[in-house]
């Protein structure tokens, strides 16, 4: 049985981190903006989405957090509420080094989120029905790598390599 105790005051940091996060974004927003600013922004508010539901997906799924799983989950929460950092970058200059940046910053976040789900099944800390543990599993390891092939791409052209994260972005959103 989960103890719902145990992980309220974790779902209440996680909330509240991905307001501070939407709202650094929304607060970078300018009028005089172009569409290249408005889409990195959006990309921005679709990563911070994403991952602050993957997030809350994996806890719901933990039983009994220790003290390893808390601070996996610190971590993420501080690599989410640096993303509009990277995004803010982006956003004001689309370079390959900046679109590298969010890319990095995208896999950092997936890998922390992989941990804290791997940490909870090697602790045999987890609950729900197997086929949904296999599915999070699968899921979760690809992003990073995929963040990672993207920033690679911005090698080529940081355009094409915020194309691929985008894809990789809306992928992800409809998995």
């Amino acid at each position: 049985m989960p103890s719902t105790h145990a992980l309220a005051h974790s779902d209440l940091a996680g909330d509240t981190a991905a307001v501070v996060a939407l709202t650094l974004l929304a607060l970078d927003l300018h009028p005089a903006a172009g569409w290249p600013e408005y889409a990195v922004h959006a990309l921005g508010f679709l990563a911070v989405g994403t991952l602050w539901h993957d997030r809350r997906t994996v806890l719901a799924r933990i039983r009994r957090p220790d003290r390893a799983l808390r601070a996996l989950d610190a971590l993420l929460l501080t690599a989410l509420v640096l993303l509009p950092l990277a995004t803010h970058a982006l956003a004001r200059d689309l370079t390959a080094g900046t679109t590298i940046a969010f890319g990095l910053a995208l896999a950092v976040a997936g890998t922390l989120l992989n941990a804290l789900w791997l940490r909870a099944t090697r602790t045999r800390r987890r609950h729900g029905p197997p086929g949904t543990a296999a599915t999070l599993c699968r899921r979760h390891r690809a992003a990073p790598v995929l963040h990672l092939g993207a920033s690679l791409v911005a090698l080529a052209g940081p355009a094409a390599g915020l194309a691929v994260l985008a894809a990789v972005l809306l992928l992800g959103l409809v998995q």
